[in-house]
């Protein structure tokens, strides 16, 4: 008498092979396809002269925002030791390093709550959104920013 599940073993293995060749396949046409779509996206180079100065919330506001120098942002509001921080360009995004920064932890003990400060490197990534000579947007985690340059 003939084994009637050999015949069927061997189509069940010749199925998850085709099947597996298939996926193999999809996959190598998606890493193609993702490959050129890398390729096509445009890396935006950010104009440093429209970058550097002095940048606003609005016309009203009673302090500037922040300054962009060459290799620096100021920000006049804050404490001297917390005012100016290198920052770079990196294709589209203004990114700023803060090093030693305070940092305050609060922590609920019980009924009362407690902090507790540290020192960190920071680093603040910006997308510049739009650059024109006289505005300045930013997104961040935190949301979309606007600033003017008010030319005097």
């Amino acid at each position: 008498m003939k084994d009637k599940r050999k015949p069927t073993l061997l189509l069940f293995l010749f199925t998850v092979l085709v099947g597996l060749l298939a996926c193999q396949t999809k996959r190598t046409e998606n890493q193609e396809i993702n490959s050129e779509s890398d390729l096509t996206v445009s890396v935006v180079k950010i104009d440093t002269s429209l970058l550097k100065g002095i940048w606003w919330e609005s016309k009203d506001a009673p302090v500037a925002s922040f300054e962009i120098k060459d290799t620096t942002v100021y920000y006049p509001d804050q404490e001297v030791a917390l005012s100016e921080f290198k920052y770079t360009l990196i294709d589209d995004s203004l990114v700023i390093f803060k090093p030693n920064m305070p940092v305050i932890d609060l922590f609920i003990r019980g009924e009362g709550v407690e902090t507790n400060e540290a020192f960190e490197d920071l680093t603040e990534t910006y997308k510049v959104e739009k650059l024109t000579k006289d505005t300045l947007t930013l997104g961040s985690k935190l949301g979309v920013f606007t600033y003017i340059k008010i030319q005097e």
